[in-house]
């Protein structure tokens, strides 16, 4: 069953106060491609309406190329990285009481992806098309409890991040176009210097302080989301970080 298949009924997520907070820390810049165009609102060859950067076809059409919304019907949004036309990188598909947010390939998961369905739960793990082939739900439980679930997209930045913004830091999952996926609590800078579970671009765990993206002390996982400011006891009991799950 594909992806729109499986979920039938959307809706749009609703803004919040946070999300006014957070344009202080994120905001969209022009990517380029040959510099290709910014548009908004601009029909595109399948009938679908989309605003970001695009490149101007022979045919008169435009085809999104770099940072973008799709609007596919009334019902699905997909915001993200595109190449020719296709969804390649980081990318969120809004759907009614869903959503599904992380790594992309020809427009369909692949990677590490969070699924959220209003009302069923949400499902973190390893995508394969549009399954998840891995699940490791239970090692981000703790962030799912924390935190108001909002969005936020930083083209700047190549980010989606679904969480909150309080106090000048961002909480929440931070899913990069190279892949990567920081789950915790960032600072003003928004760079990733902080305590996180960082499931990387070439699927490992690393649980630990980080400095400007990288590991500079592993820790315990209980250490880590106690450092955030959350319940610990909500952690399995153990998470691997010497396996390679793709």
């Amino acid at each position: 069953m594909g992806l729109f298949d499986f979920y039938k009924k959307k809706r749009n997520l609703k803004s919040t106060d946070a999300y006014k907070e957070m344009e202080a820390l994120l905001t969209p810049i022009i990517g380029t491609e040959e510099k290709p165009a910014k548009v908004e609102n601009q029909k595109l060859r399948d009938g679908s309406t989309y605003t970001g950067e695009a490149i101007l076809c022979t045919d008169g059409f435009y085809l999104p190329n770099g940072y973008g919304k799709k609007i596919i019907s009334k019902e699905v949004e997909m915001t993200g990285h595109w190449v020719d036309g296709n969804a390649n990188g980081v990318c969120y598909v809004n759907m009614h009481h869903s959503m599904v947010t992380g790594q992309f390939k020809n427009s369909r998961p692949e990677g590490w992806c969070l699924s959220v369905e209003g009302g069923r739960g949400f499902v973190f793990g390893v995508f394969k098309v549009d399954d998840c082939v891995c699940s490791l739900g239970d090692s981000v439980t703790w962030m799912m409890r924390g935190v108001n679930l909002g969005l936020k997209t930083s083209f700047k930045l190549g980010l989606i991040l679904v969480g909150e913004i309080k106090n000048n830091t961002a909480c929440g999952f931070h899913f990069m176009n190279n892949g990567d996926v920081y789950v915790g609590t960032d600072g003003i800078k928004m760079d990733k210097t902080g305590f996180f579970f960082k499931f990387t671009k070439d699927g490992y765990i690393q649980i630990g302080r980080f400095e400007s993206g990288l590991l500079v002390e592993e820790l315990n996982p209980h250490t880590v989301v106690l450092a955030n400011g959350m319940d610990s006891s909500l952690l399995p009991e153990d998470i691997d970080t010497k396996k390679k799950y793709f």
